[in-house]
């Protein structure tokens, strides 16, 4: 990641009332999300996003470490989620998961990302906050 960009970048905790959200800052401003939820032992993903012009710095992958450090301490089991890229979009976000060890399957037309068993990460050096939210 770019040295400049990750040196002002803050991510930001947000515990809604039925999921999390792991939000990247930028000078106040979101720039990046990765929202989900667990319960009984398995965590459903929802997104993990970051604006076009913040891509390539790391900041998704720093989104996700945090999101599966998150659930290592929560002991959960497996995280599973859905996506729905079309296109050029999908060997991308096939490339973006699969670098993050999640397996990827289809049914029908349904795309699934899956990962047991997630680890602590090291999120050391991640300027890290955390907020109560308001129900979205």
């Amino acid at each position: 990641m770019d040295k400049k960009i990750e040196e002002l970048i803050t991510y930001n905790f947000v515990d809604y009332k039925t999921y999390q959200s792991y939000e990247a800052l930028l000078n106040e401003q979101v720039i990046g999300t990765c929202n989900y939820s667990v319960d009984k032992g398995k965590a459903w993903l929802y997104i993990v996003r970051v604006a076009e012009p913040f891509r390539k710095y790391g900041i998704g992958g720093n989104l996700i470490r945090l999101m599966e450090n998150d659930c290592a301490l929560r002991r959960v089991r497996e995280i599973e989620g859905k996506y729905f890229p079309q296109g050029e979009e999908d060997s991308v976000v096939r490339k973006f998961y699969a670098k993050h060890g999640y397996s990827i399957y289809d049914e029908g037309y349904e795309h699934f990302v899956s990962k047991f068993s997630p680890e602590k990460q090291d999120i050391s050096g991640l300027k890290i906050t955390k907020s109560k939210g308001m129900e979205k």
